[in-house]
C-alpha cells in the first residue's frame, strides 16, 4: 500500500474512534437512583438511545449482514458436494444463507 493510503486509513480510523468515544449513551441505572427524574428526561434518553441503535443497525449491521448473506451463498455452493449425499441440503441452506438473509432483510430495524 502507498504511504498516503495508509495515512488516510489511519485518519479515518482515528476519526471513527473519536466519534465512538465521544458519543455517550444514556446513563444506565438512573431508574434506581433516588433522585427524581422527569418523564420528559427519561423519554429523551430513550429516544436518543433508540436512534443510536437504529443508526448502528443501518450503517454497520445491515451492510455486514448483506456481505454475510453473499458469503453464506458461496459457502453453501461450496458445501453442496459434501452435503448432497447426506440429504441435509435444506438444513445447510438455513445455516449458511437463510439465517443471514433473515437477520439482514426481514428483521425490523433496530431490533
Amino acid at each position: 500500500m502507498h504511504r498516503s493510503t495508509i495515512q488516510a486509513l489511519r485518519c479515518l480510523l482515528i476519526a471513527a474512534l473519536v466519534a465512538l468515544l465521544t458519543s455517550s449513551g444514556p446513563a444506565f441505572g438512573a431508574e434506581y437512583d433516588n433522585a427524581p427524574v422527569l418523564e420528559a428526561e427519561k423519554a429523551s434518553k430513550v429516544d436518543w438511545f433508540d436512534a443510536s441503535i437504529i443508526a448502528v443497525d443501518l450503517v454497520v449491521l445491515r451492510p455486514l449482514g448483506a456481505i454475510a448473506t453473499v458469503g453464506g451463498m458461496a459457502m453453501f455452493v461450496a458445501s453442496l458436494p459434501f452435503v448432497a449425499p447426506t440429504g441435509h441440503i435444506e438444513t445447510t441452506w438455513d445455516i449458511f444463507v437463510f439465517n443471514q438473509y433473515d437477520d439482514t432483510f426481514v428483521r425490523p430495524i433496530g431490533e
